[in-house]
């Protein structure tokens, strides 16, 4: 449904209007203004009534495509959006963001350094310094005192995200916030879905079954690993494994599984990276990578809507939306099922 969006003169969101011969007056005789074109809003420059209707809204979460939904008493959508998020991006851009902050270091030690040499205040440090939190890690120290490496003495706060899950989190928050600009929403549902990894794996697993593994009785995958090759390198057979090697590495979605990874011994692993020898397995790339970021991300969300809506927030289940979907006959798309969500 085609909507114009109205908000007061002090800027307080109004119920959307369907009458657009009168928005277009109202533009043209100076009693409104156009304050966004998508959507398309106006701001009504005289004093005006605050009276609203009751609105419904509804989010279908995701890591890449979120669905938005606003519908009023009668069941009429006023507000279906399709949000497409950048979140794949984001470990990406962190690790340029990370190169862009290394080479303006390096290039202030660099500074520092040829302004010692200039100034003749050069000093040599044959025992290096200390690295926070090793036993024995020493950083070389050569004419200048660098700053004191700060990375292993930092504690995270409470509540702390990766930067991928606080951007998934951030995105959803942010689109609720921008709806509620411009429609007065006091009621919001959130599709609270939680997925059990192992379940869509294996639909036969109850109760114990989650905590029986492969790795069950290991301390970590490399003791497995170490186990099943019997400690022999996987390659030349010999008696010595120094090297986990994952199979397709992780920067091209491999996996940490024991299914990826190999033990090799020095030579062998130096001869795989410098592509002297193969291997002849088949590596794994992760699995439910958007699903795992959508779990973590899910009570951020629901804690950030329960801020905004207050106990007006509701909560429902994907098989909710599937069975309206299915009784209704809608089609399975994002927007639509923010639509069944927020009925």
């Amino acid at each position: 449904m085609y909507v114009v969006y109205v908000l007061n003169k002090d800027g307080s969101p109004l119920m959307p209007t369907k009458r657009f011969g009168h928005v277009r007056r109202m533009l043209k005789s100076g009693q409104a203004k156009a304050v966004s074109t998508k959507p398309f809003v106006i701001q009504l420059l005289y004093d005006s009534t605050e009276y609203t209707q009751p609105l419904y809204g509804g989010t279908d979460p995701g890591r890449i495509n979120i669905g938005e939904a606003v519908i009023n008493e009668k069941g009429e959508v006023v507000y279906e959006a399709h949000i497409i998020t950048r979140n794949k991006r984001i470990p990406r851009l962190m690790a340029k963001r990370k190169a862009y902050r290394q080479a303006s270091r390096r290039g202030e030690r660099l500074r520092r350094k040829r302004r010692a040499r200039k100034c003749g205040t050069t000093t040599m440090f044959p025992e290096g310094r200390k690295l926070p939190g090793y036993k024995d890690g020493v950083l070389a120290v050569k004419d200048i005192i660098n700053t004191e490496a700060k990375f292993n003495n930092r504690k995270r706060p409470a509540g702390w995200l990766t930067p991928t899950a606080r951007q998934c989190v951030q995105t959803h928050i942010n689109g609720v916030r921008q709806i509620c600009k411009i429609l007065p929403v006091k009621y919001w549902t959130l599709e609270y879905n939680r997925f059990a990894f192992k379940r869509m794996d294996d639909g036969s697993i109850r109760g114990k079954d989650y905590q029986n593994n492969k790795t069950k009785q290991f301390d970590n995958v490399n003791d497995y690993i170490d186990y099943l090759q019997e400690g022999r390198c996987i390659l030349c057979g010999c008696n010595s494994i120094k090297h986990h090697h994952h199979i397709i590495p992780k920067h091209k979605g491999g996996s940490d599984g024991p299914e990826n990874i190999v033990g090799l011994c020095d030579d062998c692993h130096t001869k795989v990276h410098t592509n002297k020898a193969e291997l002849d397995r088949v590596g794994k790339r992760k699995k439910y990578v958007g699903a795992s970021i959508v779990n973590i991300a899910m009570p951020h969300i629901y804690d950030g809507l329960k801020n905004i809506f207050g106990n007006n927030l509701c909560v429902c289940k994907g098989r909710n939306t599937a069975k309206l979907r299915s009784e209704y006959g809608i089609g399975k798309e994002h927007g639509f099922d923010a639509v069944c969500v927020a009925s």
